[in-house]
């Protein structure tokens, strides 16, 4: 099948990085005016070190703040006055400068200690990282207090300054403008988003500040010679331009050079960010952040479409990792509104989304972009079309409800928003927390005015009329004039501040409830819930006590005005207005804290949300099932041994089971009232075994009509490996005090089998059941021979854990993991002494579970995913579900066929990736591989009748895999050497394969008959077997010396019919490395270590023609399907094509590799593409033109040792001893070439899933004041 991909465009990024030909002139000439009068900075090697947390928007401004820096030139009159070069040095970004390395910290040391300045990029993210702060006390440390500059990005200082700086600061919350022009303050610019400042202006003045700070220069002065020199350069264009009107006479040229000019710029401007969003991307990639770092790359092809972006792309897809689905959870939050026709419920989420619910069915869609901070107010239009959200950053939001697509987003201050609401122009206004009212109007103005007097702490923002009702924590109700911010009238509501206001359906009363003091302090005279007649507020109606904590979004009127409910966080608590009754869902200890609430359209049902997202009818007041999925953080996962069901356990007690394939829930089981820790399936799949947070081990018979549990044990508490099944008799391990005891399958306790005295707290069976292993209170682990005659013999493991680790065996028992706090070890189950790894992680992990072949282990973190290759311990992919929103991951399980993850949040989420199959490429992973085994790359051979790939394997077995679906069909055992040469038979029903002892081995695909074909002496190798088109006709290279090291450099031509020899081939001085038959089977090319190549005629056997030209190894050789040409390819760098007829050059190719070793070439089967691998990935060519298509670069081990195209035209696999094969899909490769850059970011985008989606287009739609 001919592919057709469009070639390659010559650009790179690497030119966006050179300067302009007249800045560099404008800048040596500045450099040679002050040369003798000027001085360099402080021995150091940067000017200024940027410490910052590395997550969105922190990243992207560091960023640009390091080019910004790196590029401003300082007026030259004020460098010449300073005695410094006009420009200020290099800036050090840890993203940027950091190379991969063990000792992370001391290389930040040493880049602080060689820093002039540290800027610190402040937000509530910064606070979080424990890096900025230690970079900070550091810095301190040096003695470099007054050269420490904060940039303020996002939040207040108080909420944004880590504690390392918040102990320099004296900055107050109030004149964070006052601090940034004082001395003694490190508050040095203010970057946070201003919507009455252009961004550019805004980022402008922040930079001068930050750089007049860093000079040591006034401001104004540094601001004023800035604003001269750009003056001076309007002049300088102004006089050239009149010199050019006078010179050419005309407008003509002087607009065009203009045009061209501007051109440049913009063509500039955009390369710069494409540039920046490249940096991002590989600094993600560095990290092994692999989607992030393929959003990066696919953002910054949006920008400037690039052939090496998109290079970069596939090399990330070539992870195979992407979000197939999410199942449903009931997560919880701050906000809930109703849709005008009652069908759906808008809620809120703890996670930063906005998600609609159906209250008919349960399913739910998110709005397409996700808040940057918590959300705490909701509002929908009269028309019930549009959605506005506020968050408690300042943040608005506003949404198409049916689509989910952001209309616009602003920001009318930094304080939280307290009630939003729409007129009935469709303008938005919107109250925060600092007491700024806004009103957004449909033509894009924003206008604010501050609403004076106490502060505001409840309001309700009416579509129907021209007031604003607030409540303000002094107690007072106060109707607003929303033009002037006025009071209108007010009155004393409550002794205490006002928290929460609801107005009933007539407009007529108003229920208010305060809060703060109410359970210290003084006593006040009524805890109760007023309901106020606005028209006369002298007479409230006073309802019973109440003994919660209100919330501002948490009270509400039913339509008919007769009950009031109201959301606290003991509960839901909900009123008769006519009895004055008061009913309530549980008692403070065990109900679940609500947080905002709405009533049905008939009043007879409240949705709330808190912890969870609820239903429950009002009379009486009891829950009512709804949604599907946890309730509370996933705590277990377990697939059946089929693969046909997912479990699920949640924190909340219960057990769902899944549909694998799309995450849809099937059935539920009731778990434990207490909560679950994890799940497992017995062998069999029949029983599943759960540990509950009070330390009971229990099994459900999930055959039985009810799935009712057994308790088996009494363990430890919050012990989440309590049990496990012995997998062949199906007896369970079991925790029971300071013993490991023993139940049968029938649930009975076996007597006089514990081990006694081992203060257990976790434990786990291998696969084979011949060991259990147990890891006690003192984190130590230790092994225990589990036989049936006498106590088992404990072998103890080491290290040990500082907290109590995860234990896992790979399903082959092989090899066993422990996981603990931030360390992942790995041993050699049978030989157990020290570990044969040592992985450091990010953060705490919580659960580890290894892929059905061994080959990795899933790591779940706080905040992320991490994959490890367990044979190498090398981090491969690191991923967060949630990207911008940091959560716990609690679970994580691999599939039976070792194709999907499932992960576990405790959010209640379930998310399933795929891990190593994308569209475009597929990975095989060798079963077989052990720690130790780094050196190996497969032989490789593909069926002439179908797609399927033979591959040898480190056991040297061979096995046969369907390219199509990446299974193995078929396992043929055997001493199979990857030297030794693997090829089909041209009919596809045997293999044929070298040996060490003479023989050539053909096995019979069906039945693996093995038939043995003495070709030489029983010390003899035979390497490189060779087949042809002619079934009788093979070759392969051998040296009769037997001597170990002899290099095979004797060519033989066998025929597989008579038995013998055709001929016998010397010349070459070396092993022969590779051989090739041309279509008709009568000439033979030969490949050798010795530099040369060569075509043999068979028909005159010893006769040749030289391919002459190679300066290396001649590692490959391959004909074009019509036989018309041949291909080599050596350790020169080079790929050469020859003509057969006169074995002259057609076309010598540079193999873009990056290094000078290629090791193998080969021609498509249709003919119309070359493919060469070597050191640094492979590459395509077109034939004929010979123009290069794609650079492929997937493997973590660049050096890839062959690629090879199957005979259908469909599948380039590629081989490298990182030691994965990539199967990759031409098609796929050739539509993705063709895709537009939009497609391709929506489709990267889409394979993180939704979460990804609502992070990465959180500035999408971003609209401006």
């Amino acid at each position: 099948m001919a592919v057709s991909i469009e070639p390659l465009d010559s650009s790179s990024p690497e030119r966006l990085k050179k300067p302009g030909f007249l800045r560099r002139v404008r800048v040596w000439f500045a450099a040679q005016a002050g040369r003798r009068r000027m001085r360099m900075p402080p021995s150091g090697r940067y000017f200024a070190f940027i410490s910052y947390r590395q997550a969105a928007p922190d990243k992207v401004e560091a960023a640009w703040l390091q080019s910004a820096l790196e590029t401003y030139d300082i007026p030259s009159r004020l460098a010449m006055r300073l005695q410094r070069k006009p420009r200020l040095g290099k800036i050090f970004r840890d993203s940027e400068e950091l190379a991969a390395t063990s000792d992370l910290w001391g290389h930040i040391v040493e880049a602080l200690e060689n820093s002039e300045n540290l800027i610190v990029l402040c937000s509530p993210r910064a606070v979080q990282s424990k890096w900025v702060n230690d970079e900070i006390e550091e810095f301190i440390r040096l003695g470099r207090q007054d050269k420490i500059y904060a940039v303020l990005v996002e939040g207040e200082p108080a909420q944004a300054f880590p504690p390392a700086l918040l102990g320099i600061s004296k900055v107050a919350r109030q004149d964070v403008g006052l601090a940034i022009d004082r001395p003694d303050e490190p508050l040095a610019a203010d970057l946070r988003p201003d919507p009455d400042i252009r961004q550019g202006a805004q980022r402008r003045t922040a930079l001068l500040r930050l750089v007049a700070g860093m000079l040591g220069i006034g401001f104004d002065d540094l601001r004023n010679r800035d604003q001269e020199r750009r003056a001076r350069q309007l002049v300088v264009l102004a006089i050239g331009s009149m010199v050019a009107l006078a010179v050419v006479s005309g407008l003509g040229i002087w607009a065009e050079f203009n045009r061209e000019a501007a051109v440049r710029e913009r063509t500039a401007a955009v390369a710069s960010q494409a540039l920046s969003l490249v940096r991002l991307g590989d600094d993600a990639w560095g990290q092994h952040r692999v989607l992030d770092a393929e959003a990066d790359y696919a953002s910054s092809l949006a920008v400037k479409d690039d052939p090496i972006i998109r290079e970069k792309i596939l090399r990330v897809r070539a992870r195979g990792i992407r979000q197939l689905w999410e199942a449903p959870n009931r997560i919880g939050g701050n906000a809930l509104v109703l849709s005008r026709d009652g069908t759906n419920v808008i809620a809120a989420h703890e996670d930063q989304v906005i998600r609609v619910w159906s209250v008919a069915g349960g399913s739910s869609r998110p709005m397409l972009v996700r808040h940057p901070a918590a959300i705490t107010s909701l509002a929908l239009s009269p028309n019930g079309k549009t959605l506005a959200s506020g968050g408690k950053n300042g943040d608005v939001l506003v949404f198409n409800l049916a689509d989910g697509a952001l209309l616009e987003r602003y920001a009318p201050t930094t304080a939280s928003v307290i009630a939003l609401g729409f007129d009935s122009l469709g303008d938005v206004w919107g109250l925060s927390e600092d007491n700024v009212l806004s009103r957004r109007k449909t033509d894009g103005a924003l206008v604010k005015l501050t609403i004076p007097g106490a502060k505001i702490g409840a309001a309700i923002i009416r579509p129907d009329s021209p007031e604003i009702i607030v409540g303000d924590n002094k107690g007072f109700v106060r109707v607003i004039d929303p033009g002037t911010g006025a009071d209108i009238s007010a009155f004393k509501a409550d002794p205490l501040a006002i928290e929460a206001l609801a107005l009933d359906a007539s407009g007529k009363r108003l229920a208010e409830w305060g809060s703060n003091d109410r359970y210290v302090g003084t006593p006040v005279p009524c805890m109760c819930v007023r309901i106020w007649p606005l028209d006369d507020p002298s007479t409230p109606q006073e309802l019973a006590e109440s003994p919660g904590y209100p919330t501002a979004n948490g009270l509400a009127f039913s339509a008919d005005g007769t009950t009031v409910a109201m959301a606290t966080l003991s509960g839901l608590e909900v009123w008769n207005t006519t009895t004055g009754k008061l009913e309530k869902t549980g008692d403070r200890a065990s109900s679940n804290a609500e947080y905002a609430l709405a009533f049905s359209a008939d009043g007879k049902q409240i949705f709330a949300i808190g912890g969870y997202l609820g239903r429950y009818s009002v009379a009486p007041l009891a829950p009512v099932d709804w949604l599907k999925g946890h309730a509370g953080a996933v705590e277990g996962l377990a697939f059946s041994p089929d693969g046909k069901t997912l479990v699920s356990a949640g924190l909340e007690g219960g057990i769902r089971f899944h549909d694998p394939a799309t995450g849809s829930e099937r059935r539920v089981l009731d778990g434990d009232p207490k909560g679950l820790l994890s799940i497992g399936f017995d062998a069999p799949g029949r029983y599943l075994l759960g540990c509950t947070t009070g330390g009971a081990a229990k099994l459900w018979d999930i055959e039985a009509p009810d799935g009712a549990p057994s308790a088996i044990s009494t363990g430890r508490s919050f012990a989440k490996q309590c049990a496990s099944f012995e997998p062949v008799t199906g007896r369970v391990a079991v925790l029971r005090g300071n013993d490991v005891g023993f139940v049968s399958p029938a649930g009975e306790l076996e007597d006089g089998t514990a081990i006694k005295d081992v203060s257990p707290a976790g434990l786990i069976y291998s696969p084979d059941g011949s060991k259990l292993a147990v890891v006690n209170t003192s984190n130590k682990i230790t092994f225990y021979a589990m036989t049936y005659y006498g106590q088992p013999e404990p072998v103890p493991l080491a290290p040990g854990f500082d907290r109590t680790p995860t234990l896992a065996f790979s399903p082959s028992g092989r090899l066993f993991a422990a996981a603990g706090n931030q360390l992942l070890l790995i041993w050699q189950a049978d030989n157990p002494g020290q570990p044969v790894h040592e992985v450091n992680l990010a953060s705490e992990v919580h659960d580890i579970a290894f892929s059905p072949d061994g080959q990795l282990i899933a790591a779940a973190m706080y905040g992320e995913v991490a994959i490890i290759d367990a044979i190498s311990g090398v981090i491969v992919a690191r991923f967060n579900p949630y990207q911008v929103y940091q959560s716990h991951i609690d679970r994580v399980a691999f599939d039976p066929g070792g194709t999907r993850l499932v992960v576990g949040t405790d959010q209640g989420t379930i998310h399933a990736y795929s891990i190593g199959d994308a569209v475009e490429t597929r990975t095989i992973r060798p079963p077989d591989r052990m720690p130790g085994d780094y050196s190996f790359t497969p032989a490789i051979a593909f069926s002439p009748k179908a797609p399927i790939a033979a591959i040898n394997g480190y056991d040297q077995s061979i096995r046969l895999y369907d390219l199509a679906t990446g299974s193995v069909t078929d396992t043929i055992p055997g001493t199979f050497g990857r030297a030794h040469g693997l090829a089909f038979s041209p009919d596809g029903r045997q293999l044929i394969a070298g040996s060490q002892i003479g023989m050539i081995r053909i096995v019979d695909l069906d039945g693996h008959a093995e038939r043995d074909i003495t070709v030489g002496k029983p010390d003899q190798p035979v390497h490189v077997v060779t087949p042809s088109s002619d079934p009788a006709r093979l070759a392969f290279a051998t040296d009769e010396s037997g001597k170990e090291d002899a290099d095979s450099n004797t060519i033989v031509v066998w025929n597989t019919t008579t038995g013998k020899s055709e001929a016998v081939l010397n010349g070459h001085g070396r092993s022969v490395l590779s051989m090739a038959f041309d279509p008709t089977a009568r000439i033979l090319a030969s490949a050798s270590y010795d530099t040369t190549a060569r075509l043999w005629d068979l028909a005159n056997p010893g006769q040749y023609k030289e391919l002459v030209g190679h300066g290396g190894s001649v590692t490959s050789i391959a004909f074009s399907p019509d036989g018309k040409r041949v291909a080599t390819a050596a350790r020169d760098g080079f790929v050469r094509v020859f003509d057969i007829g006169t074995a002259s050059q057609i076309a010598t190719l540079l193999a873009a590799t990056g290094s000078d070793y290629v090791e193998a070439v080969s021609f498509s089967p249709a003919g119309d593409l070359l493919i060469a691998s070597g050191q640094g990935g492979t590459i395509l060519w077109q034939t004929g033109n010979w123009a290069p298509l794609l650079h492929l670069d997937g493997h973590d081990d660049q050096w890839v040792q062959s690629a090879a195209v199957d005979p259908t035209g469909t599948w380039l696999l590629t081989t490298s001893q990182d030691p994965y094969i990539r199967v990759w899909n031409l098609k796929a490769l050739a539509d993705f070439q063709k895709s537009s850059p939009a497609s391709i970011l929506t489709d990267s985008i889409a394979r993180a899933g939704d979460a990804e989606l609502l992070g990465a287009s959180s500035d999408s739609g971003k609209a401006g004041p």
